[in-house]
């Protein structure tokens, strides 16, 4: 039969990590599969040859400081957490028109306290929003407070920073709902930059589990989760079926399975499950939404910006409203915002932040159409500045595609309301799409039953199961922490019988 181990985690990001780093402390056997060449999921720190130019690609906040337990792995580590406040620096148009600075600081508090303050009110301690209504619909009404002491110009550049905030959705706003916007309970306290990269936490979890004596194999994509006989008997196991880079088919046994791959590996049926997964669990899986927030990241050998700048934002022109070309990426008259590392990790790179609609989008086009997109854009932010000669060509492009990755399929759950447009980019190849969603609209209650374990053997776990933490890296990590827990009960429960 072959070795039975107590259990099997399936995906290698920071929940199902978690969760393994806590059944080895309890003396459990476990075995972690891992689809990529990596650990770490939509945690994945790029660092240049020579080491000294290192960027987060996917996951790099620590959102809400206070109680948060990323913070204390952080000290543990003596990783350093930047302070990470929101796009802060000069604003100008496309063209390099400078932007009056205090209407940019109306703009930003507008901007920030209508979308996290006002709205959050308006929707949990209001009259109850329909399960329909987006949260674009009182964001952009006529009476809403983003257009508070802003003549036309100042409600241009308004809507178009609070559409940039798809980045923080995941998704198009109109495809956001209102009724659960601000439900979940979030750490509180300032957010944080996780200046030294996340992957430093992948690391330590990883060797926590190998000094359990924990297994880890990478390059084994799961195909297939099977129980091996009646649900309700107690000596029925789980069989895991992978296909590794090589084509070969290897068939595992365990106890215990904990299923961690992302939302949108979910959505998308690549994973066999029998007996099928319950008509509920898979309505949940259906109800969700699962959003894109993609990076272009360009490393320079040196930092030829001034020391004192923060971020730099990129404003649509009011008279020349969809940018500086007739296919620019970022369209719909929106933002840009290009994060400045050298003030957070002392790294010489800019990093412009894609979600939502524009996420998607910018998958269809080529790295060398982006590349030239982004340089020109900087170009055009810096053209006539006296602070910079030229903007240099950078030393190395890094483009991610989180929705055409086919383990990942996507970047973090939102929920949508009732009635949402299923137009969403199809971008992955190979099974349903990621993005794909039911017109029945999601709630709390989705996230819920995402956490709960089937047959009392097949167990849950990622953002995508937390109904308070969903689509951040502490929620991913919980989640495991609690699985973990739950997994242990059951395994030491079946062993008194």
């Amino acid at each position: 039969m072959g070795k039975i181990y107590d259990a099997i985690v399936v995906g290698g990001g920071i929940s199902g990590l978690a969760a393994a780093q806590g059944l080895v402390k309890k003396g459990h056997s476990v075995l972690l599969l891992e689809a990529r060449e990596r650990l770490g999921g939509r945690i994945h720190t790029w660092r240049s040859e020579d080491g000294r130019a290192f960027v987060d690609l996917g996951a790099s906040f620590v959102h809400g400081v206070q109680g948060n337990p990323l913070v204390d792995i952080a000290d543990k580590l003596g990783l350093r957490l930047s302070n990470a406040t929101g796009p802060n620096g000069r604003a100008k148009e496309y063209d390099g028109t400078p932007i009056d600075p205090e209407l940019v600081r109306t703009v930003a508090m507008n901007v920030f306290m209508t979308i996290f303050g006002h709205l959050r009110y308006a929707a949990q301690y209001g009259t109850s929003p329909s399960p329909s209504t987006p949260v674009s619909s009182p964001l952009f009404s006529p009476e809403s407070p983003l257009y508070k002491g802003l003549d036309e110009r100042g409600k241009f550049y308004a809507n178009s920073t609070a559409v940039m905030l798809e980045g923080w959705t995941g998704a198009p706003l109109e495809k956001v709902s209102f009724k659960w916007w601000g439900w979940e309970q979030e750490f509180q306290g300032e957010d944080a930059f996780m200046a030294d990269g996340y992957s430093k936490v992948i690391d330590w979890l990883e060797s926590e589990v190998k000094a359990g004596e924990g297994e880890i194999k990478l390059k084994e994509e799961v195909k297939a989760v099977e129980l091996t006989g009646d649900p309700m008997a107690d000596d029925t196991l789980v069989k895991v079926t992978t296909s590794s880079t090589t084509s070969e088919t290897t068939e595992y046994l365990s106890k215990t399975v904990l299923v961690s791959v992302p939302l949108g590996v979910l959505k998308s049926d690549v994973i066999e499950f029998s007996p099928p997964l319950p008509p509920r669990r898979q309505a949940s899986i259906n109800n969700l939404g699962f959003g894109i927030l993609n990076k272009v990241t360009l490393v320079y050998s040196e930092r030829w910006w001034s020391e004192d700048e923060h971020d730099f934002l990129l404003l649509p022109k009011m008279e020349d409203p969809d940018g500086p070309s007739t296919d620019s990426l970022v369209t719909n008259r929106r933002s840009a915002w290009f994060l400045n590392l050298w003030k957070r990790s002392q790294v010489p790179a800019l990093q412009l932040f894609m979600g939502g609609s524009v996420g998607d989008h910018m998958e269809k086009h080529s790295d060398e159409e982006i590349s030239k997109w982004t340089q020109d854009a900087l170009a055009g932010y810096f053209r006539d500045d006296p602070s910079v000669r030229e903007v240099p060509a950078p030393k190395e492009i890094i483009i991610t595609r989180w929705r055409g990755d086919p383990f990942a399929r996507g970047s973090y759950t939102y929920i949508p309301p009732e009635g949402v447009a299923d137009d969403l980019e199809r971008i992955v190849e190979g099974g349903k799409a990621a993005a794909a969603m039911s017109k029945e609209g999601g709630s709390p209650l989705d996230l819920k039953e995402l956490s709960h374990p089937l047959w009392n053997r097949l167990f849950f776990a990622g953002e995508h199961t937390s109904q308070d933490h969903f689509a951040s890296v502490h929620g991913a990590y919980l989640s495991g922490v609690t699985q973990g827990v739950k997994m242990d009960v059951a395994l030491k429960a079946s062993a008194e019988e």
